[in-house]
């Protein structure tokens, strides 16, 4: 999850320091080819956000108050095929290790700060009026 995360929040930063370095140059059809990046990058944000909020609300409701999200079950034990040999003690140990990675959390209230810092700062961009020029499509945007 974390992976996915930081995936759509580097693009969307960086398709926004791209779109105001665009716009420092003036020349419409150059910042005007950003609106569409830019309007996937925040829908699969917002996309992001809802699908999060909704599996915290369905961890909440399920034990208590947990706000983490299993990442993968630990794998199954392996089987002895035939002629295989038994895995030793070393392996596993080494094993178990994979497992215990594989079944951490991930925990998305630790990622709300930043994620919403990078939404204020797409919204807070004062030149958004260039690129969104009708108050519908800003209002599309914005929502």
């Amino acid at each position: 999850m974390t992976k996915l995360l930081d995936s759509i929040t580097s693009g969307l930063q960086a398709q926004l320091d791209a779109t105001i370095a665009s716009i420092e140059t003036g020349d419409p059809q150059l910042y005007m080819a950003h609106k569409i990046p830019m309007e996937i990058y925040a829908f699969l944000l917002s996309w992001f956000v809802t699908a999060a909020e909704k599996v915290k609300a369905n961890a909440g409701a399920a034990d208590g108050a947990s706000a983490s999200i299993a990442a993968a079950p630990a794998p199954a034990k392996g089987r002895r095929g035939r002629g295989g040999k038994a895995a030793t003690t070393k392996s596993r140990a080494a094993s178990s290790k994979k497992g215990a990675s594989a079944s951490e959390t991930w925990d998305w209230a630790k990622q709300i700060p930043q994620t919403l810092s990078l939404i204020c700062k797409v919204l807070l961009f004062h030149q958004l009026g260039r690129i969104w020029t009708s108050s519908g499509e800003r209002d599309a945007f914005i929502r």
